[in-house]
């Protein structure tokens, strides 16, 4: 069946249900296991992580175990060498992959984990009752109940809607929101967003509310033919992982030419053919960078516990990125408060106002007049446990002067209602009292006043002012009777013409820490703006109380809005606070920062907010207050609605860069270091300084070190650096420069470690020059590696031990248990092949050699700072 175009008693009649009562939860479950779950599938998007680099490792890692098979039947026929050689060279080789295969699992968990962002709850009837149940367990036939600020669930044909408007971009890809209409004739070759009488999964329901059955679910639904590139593809590009996956191509193209070189090269000087191959495969697999877009993944994972932990959720990789670089936090007054609870202060009418802090303290008359103001207040409201938190307050407050909603409700029972909707800033709903129709509204002072006869607008102005200067949220209430209940009549036509009830003022508290918070994020280089529905008066308020510098300029949104673009985009900075801003003002003002050249982070305050929440470079989604739309649509979301947490969460995300330019600094310099010794050694000594096993030791011990710099901490001052620009790349020219120059400073000492080793024949006869230079390179060779980790991995002394790297210091053991092993270790020093004479001044000249590099590496890097242009 076709379900937009059949006649809704078909489609009720096709799919088995009944609108009064639903499906029975034993019919539910019989379709569940028939249809199966409503889920979208995404296994598609299982290759995200597949790299030419990956490939080529596993390739020269097969093609090494090809090598070790040849060497073992050479040494079969030959009856020379060591079979135990062969193996341990497997070994390595096994743990190479292991330990690639570990970080590249737990990389692929992160990425993967953002898909636990589609599940969604559901409002849905069943058996005469409605309840909440995950949107996994609808079925085909499912009554379901939407309102703002929800998900659609599944694909859904309308019964019936009031003011029911369903941004369906996601699926369209058109920027603007479709009023819904159940009795609307649609044709059965109707374009998506012409389906008026449909709503689709995952798209958001932007205002009014809907009864509609589910017509499909799961892979059936249309947002399934669209689930690839919305779970694999993001707004948000990868720039790190790309551009570091450049450089990496480049690094390994060097070191498969020297590789290719290095065995030619050995042939034509006499090198045996075995020998060769074995050189030139081991060199492959050490100075190829395969492993380092896999550790650079699990650093980016890795930072997604991390921030994580303090409270933010990132719901993928690239947000990390773009996080670590915001300039301007366009945040909501939700995001400072201490708890969701408003407190109720006082009421005013047009000339008196009563303070209502102490109910008990109020005369008889004002007693009377701020109840009679309640039982109007109280029917404007929804459920104060779904509610919004204006609702909440004034139903909570109302109790405490003897009115109950549900009682009011069973009293005067509604006929329809308009909930709030943040572009009007009204909510409006029709009772009937005493028998009479009465419409009621509650919002903003500046939209109801205007439509308010007969009373002193003037002095309730006045009145207004007073309470948001004092901070205080306030909201205007207002009635009109009606000659008869309309049953299904557009609201906004009796909402003119009102009598005006009365202000009432809430008062927010504060967290203390917010002022803290946005302190440390000044000194950061983030600019912090308060957007906010507020009276200019209460919105400037909010922000001298936490302590955002707004120069005594307020932006209001009827400002705003006959400013152009070009207008907008040129004064902006010159604000930091915008008052009764809706959503299509968020909009532009994300646009105008953006424009200028700013990463913004935006906080969202209702499900029509999602425009600006994803034009936003990052968009953030309360956890507590936000709704399932909001939570979805977000690239971070808040779990405890705290700014305190978002602050911790940038300057985590900056650490973990932080961490990137080093692992990858550390990564090149010893890919290029041993590229560079080999190189040389075969130009010059027509040999290599370090033996096949001696070569993947050293890979090994790259690796290990490589892998414990990830957990590098992040350092204290990386929060009050400033952030990192739009364009700028993750790892910068001056650090690229760094590592090619440490590189070839430390393949030259090893070149020089292996020439001074080979004079050392005088102190140990016994032993041949190459001998000792190869234990000399090697040993200089792991003491620099070493040394260089710890250079990367500095912290300030004062500070420690908070900010030492365990990990790093165990892996630093390891490296030197291998050496010392290889060398005291008698049945290991057969296969090592590494000598060192006792004598201690030696041991001192190999570790200032060690060290040499590092050395001169930061003096010639600061000599040349300004000449690193290196194009990116």
């Amino acid at each position: 069946m076709i379900w937009h175009c059949a006649p809704l008693d078909m489609v009720i009649k096709e799919l088995g249900s009944n609108i009064s009562t639903g499906l029975t939860e034993n019919e539910a479950a019989g379709r569940l296991e028939a249809y199966g779950k409503n889920e979208l599938d995404f296994a598609r998007g299982k290759a995200l992580l597949k790299d030419p680099l990956e490939r080529l490792g596993n390739i020269l890692r097969l093609a090494f175990l090809l090598a070790a098979v040849v060497s073992v039947i050479f040494i079969k026929i030959n009856g020379e060498g060591s079979y135990a050689v062969a193996v341990f060279m497997v070994i390595l080789v096994f743990v190479d992959f292991l330990v690639g295969l570990i970080l590249k699992l737990f990389a692929n968990r992160a990425v993967f984990s953002r898909f636990k962002s589609f599940e969604c709850s559901a409002k849905v009837l069943r058996d005469g009752k409605v309840v909440n149940i995950s949107s996994k367990l609808l079925v085909p036939g499912d009554i379901i109940m939407l309102e703002t600020g929800d998900l659609v669930p599944a694909d859904a044909r309308i019964i019936r809607c009031n003011s029911f408007r369903c941004d369906e971009s996601i699926l369209t890809g058109e920027d603007f929101t479709v009023n819904k209409d159940a009795g609307a004739k649609i044709l059965a070759i109707s374009h998506l967003n012409q389906r008026y009488n449909m709503v689709y999964s995952r798209c958001a329901v932007v205002s009014g509310n809907a009864l509609a059955i589910v017509t499909e679910t799961g892979a059936n639904c249309e947002i399934n033919r669209v689930a690839t590139s919305l779970g694999v593809q993001g707004k948000k590009i990868d720039a790190a992982i790309k551009s570091l996956s450049r450089i990496s191509r480049f690094v390994s193209s060097m070191a498969l030419f020297g590789a290719v070189f290095v065995f030619f090269v050995g042939l034509i000087k006499g090198m045996p053919f075995l020998d060769a191959l074995l050189v030139s495969f081991a060199l492959a697999l050490v100075a190829v960078p395969k492993d380092m877009l896999i550790t650079l993944r699990s650093v980016f994972s890795g930072s997604l516990g991390a921030v994580a932990r303090k409270g933010v959720v990132c719901k993928g990789l690239p947000q990390v990125e773009v996080l670590s670089g915001t300039t301007v936090f366009c945040l909501d007054r939700n995001l400072l408060l201490k708890v969701r609870d408003k407190t109720f202060k006082a009421v005013s009418f047009a000339r008196e106002t009563i303070d209502c802090s102490n109910p008990d303290a109020l005369g008889d008359r004002e007693l009377v007049k701020v109840t009679a103001l309640f039982r109007f207040a109280v029917l404007c409201c929804d459920d104060p446990d779904e509610g919004d938190a204006v609702d909440s307050a004034i139903v909570r407050a109302a109790r405490t002067f003897g009115v109950s909603k549900q009682e009011a409700d069973l009293a005067y029972p509604r006929v329809t209602a308009a909930p709030f909707d943040r572009a009007r800033r009204m909510a409006a709903t029709i009772n009937i009292v005493d028998g009479e129709a009465i419409a009621i509204v509650k919002g903003a002072v500046e939209e109801v006043l205007p439509r308010c006869e007969r009373c002193d607008h003037a002095a309730i102005e006045d009145k207004f002012n007073e309470m948001a200067s004092k901070g205080l949220q306030v909201i205007a209430v207002a009635f009109r009777k009606l000659n008869e209940a309309p049953t299904n009549s557009a609201l906004s036509e009796v909402e003119n013409g009102l009598t005006f009830a009365g202000l009432m003022g809430f008062a927010d508290s504060f967290d203390r820490e917010a002022t803290g918070a946005i302190s440390e994020l000044r000194r950061a280089g983030i600019k912090t703006v308060l957007l906010s529905g507020d009276s200019p008066a209460a919105a400037a308020a909010v922000a001298r109380k936490v302590g955002i510098s707004n120069g005594g300029q307020v932006l209001e949104s009827r400002k705003l809005t006959i400013m152009t673009d070009e207008e907008l985009v040129d004064s902006i900075s010159n604000y930091s606070v915008f008052a009764r801003v809706t959503p299509a003002d968020k909009l532009r003002i994300v646009r105008a920062f953006q424009q200028r050249g700013e990463v913004v982070l935006l906080t969202s305050n209702g499900a029509q907010d999602i425009s600006a929440l994803q034009r936003a470079d990052i968009g953030c989604a309360l956890g507590r207050a936000g709704s399932d739309i909001e939570r979805s649509a977000a690239d971070i979301v808040v779990e405890d609605d705290r700014i305190v947490s978002v602050a911790e969460a940038i300057f985590e995300s900056r650490g973990v860069f932080d961490r990137i330019k080093r692992v990858a600094q550390f990564k090149l310099s010893t890919h290029i270091a041993v590229l560079t010794a080999y190189v040389l050694a075969m130009i010059f000594w027509n040999q290599g300084f370090l033996s096949p096993l001696q070569l993947l030791i050293a890979g090994f011990a790259s690796m290990i070190l490589g892998t414990a710099l990830r957990f590098r901490k992040v350092r204290h001052k990386v929060g009050k650096e400033p952030p990192k620009g739009r364009g700028e790349p993750v790892f910068p020219s001056f650090c690229r420069v760094g590592a090619y120059l440490y590189g070839l400073l430390l393949g030259g000492a090893v070149a020089g470690a292996y020439i001074y080793g080979g004079g050392l024949t005088y102190m140990m006869e016994e032993q041949s020059a190459a001998v000792l230079g190869t234990s000399a390179a090697f040993v200089v060779l792991f003491f620099a590696l070493v040394i260089l980790a710890i250079n990367l991995s500095a912290v300030a002394i004062r500070r420690l031990p908070s900010t030492v790297n365990p990990y790093l210091i165990g892996a630093a053991l390891l490296v030197f248990g291998v050496v010392f092993c290889g060398m005291f270790f008698a049945p290991a020093k057969g296969y090592f092949e590494v000598v060192i004479p006792s004598n201690g001044g030696v041991w001192a000249r190999l570790i200032m050699l060690s060290a040499l590099p590092a050395v001169l590496g930061r003096c010639l890097l600061l000599l040349t700072r300004p000449f690193s242009k290196v194009k990116n």
